[in-house]
């Protein structure tokens, strides 16, 4: 097969339309571990990905990247890694796993953090502003995990405090609402 030298290095084109980048210059049976470029025109997409084995059986290759030629699109395969970066339009499907202490950062001073220690998760308004919730749907619910509720505000409505999930205090248009005792102390 042909080879090509870019610095000191064997690129190896040993199928049509694929350029493989191996790890050692290909001798007797080809063997395809290490990288490739190939553009697939009934996809209409180039392909940049890996081939981690050591045979030569096109199907265990990786497409790590994907673009699209008549959108520019990129899709990524596997863990999108880096230190920094920008990303204009992203669009992602399924999760973002972010691991303890990682911090998911918005804001351009990063004022919004949104992170878990390993104990506890926060929601970390560290700017001037003040954080805001907003709903434009029926209400604002803070729950336990099993839906059983703390806090209910209602658009538009009464305020709800619960102890143990017990309404305890409601506010309404005439006031407020004490179910059980009130007490008070002095300072």
């Amino acid at each position: 097969s042909p080879t090509l030298n870019i610095a000191g290095a064997a690129v190896n084109q040993v199928e049509s339309g694929r350029i493989r980048l191996t790890e050692a210059a290909m001798t007797g049976s080809p063997y395809f571990q290490g990288g490739f470029i190939h553009y697939d025109g009934s996809a209409n997409k180039l392909n940049i990905g890996v081939h981690p084995a050591s045979n030569s059986t096109v199907g265990d290759d990786i497409n790590a990247i994907q673009i699209a030629r008549a959108t520019g699109a990129v899709t990524f395969t596997g863990a999108l890694t880096g230190t920094s970066g920008t990303f204009t339009g992203l669009t992602l499907t399924g999760s973002i796993d972010l691991q303890d202490d990682d911090k998911l950062l918005l804001g351009a001073g990063n004022d919004l953090e949104i992170y878990h220690d390993g104990s506890n998760s926060y929601v970390s308004e560290s700017g001037t502003g003040a954080l805001v919730l907003q709903s434009n749907g029926t209400a604002i619910v803070l729950e336990k995990t099993d839906g059983e509720n703390m806090i209910l505000a209602n658009t538009d409505g009464d305020v709800k405090l619960y102890y143990d999930g017990s309404e305890k205090l409601a506010t309404a248009s005439t006031g407020v609402t004490i179910t059980g005792a009130l007490t008070g102390t002095s300072a």
